[in-house]
């Protein structure tokens, strides 16, 4: 998921944003070994006087990858343990898991349901190829696709903006 910005450092005082800022610019999903220990580093040292907020990061940014089926999920896994014990950690998992895979499953129940009324009307070929019909299904189509556009859009411009600095 590339360089997805998680904290804004801009409100912490001038000795905590520069610890917090020499190693990377921006924290982002970990997306192997090296990069899950600069974060987990970077989120231990957060976590000392922001444990509520650290939380509320970690649980967002899990939640996100679960909800839109993002690969990734394992190593957040590893932070987990790495910021919450194992305990904690596996509780947390546990949970997050559950509301994200359950977020991830309704727009596509959502869709199957909406999809089933539609074609519960249709008697004949004609049915289908009514106005009414046909718009419905585009409808469906597009909210199907809407959060797969967001992402790629907002990733193209994070990708973008990182870019020019």
């Amino acid at each position: 998921m590339g360089n997805v910005g998680l904290v804004q450092t801009r409100g912490l005082p001038r000795r905590r944003h520069d610890a917090m800022t020499s190693g990377s610019k921006t924290l982002k999903f970990p997306s192997d070994l090296q990069e899950l220990k600069q974060t987990a580093g970077l989120l231990r040292f957060y976590n000392m006087e922001h444990s509520g907020f650290v939380l509320l990061l970690f649980s967002s940014a899990y939640l996100y990858k679960q909800a839109f089926a993002i690969p990734g999920s394992s190593l957040l896994n590893i932070l987990a343990g790495a910021l919450f014990g194992p305990w904690l950690g596996l509780a947390l998992c546990s949970v997050l898991t559950t509301v994200g895979a359950s977020m991830c499953l309704m727009p596509y129940n959502l869709v199957c349901v909406q999809t089933g009324v539609v074609l519960s009307d249709v008697s004949s070929l004609d049915d289908v190829l009514s106005w009414g019909v046909l718009l419905k299904l585009l409808l469906i189509a597009c909210t199907a696709l809407l959060p797969s556009t967001i992402i790629r859009r907002y990733k193209h411009k994070t990708h973008t903006q990182h870019k020019d600095r």
